[in-house]
């Protein structure tokens, strides 16, 4: 099963594991959302501000994305750190 052996892992990591599984669905949603308007709006006088916003919401849900792996690993660092304190 891993670090955590046959047990589940803590609450905390589930938590992080799940907002980075969101995170990860959102910036695959958003880069869907911007190819599609991208399509809809060319050969429109707005297309220029429809790609400078597509790529600013790709930006952000990116950002989110490191966010979240960020936090995951810290959340299994420490829940590691927490084991081998408990093992002791």
């Amino acid at each position: 099963m891993g670090l955590f052996g046959e047990k589940k892992p803590p609450r905390a990591v589930r938590k992080a594991e799940a907002r980075l599984d969101a995170a990860e669905r959102r910036r695959d949603d958003t880069a869907e959302n911007a190819r599609e308007m991208r399509q809809q709006m060319r050969g429109t006088s707005q297309i220029h501000q429809t790609i400078r916003s597509g790529n600013a919401a790709n930006r952000s849900a990116e950002k989110g994305v490191k966010r979240a792996t960020r936090d995951y690993n810290n959340a299994v660092k420490k829940a590691a750190e927490k084991q081998a304190k408990k093992g002791r």
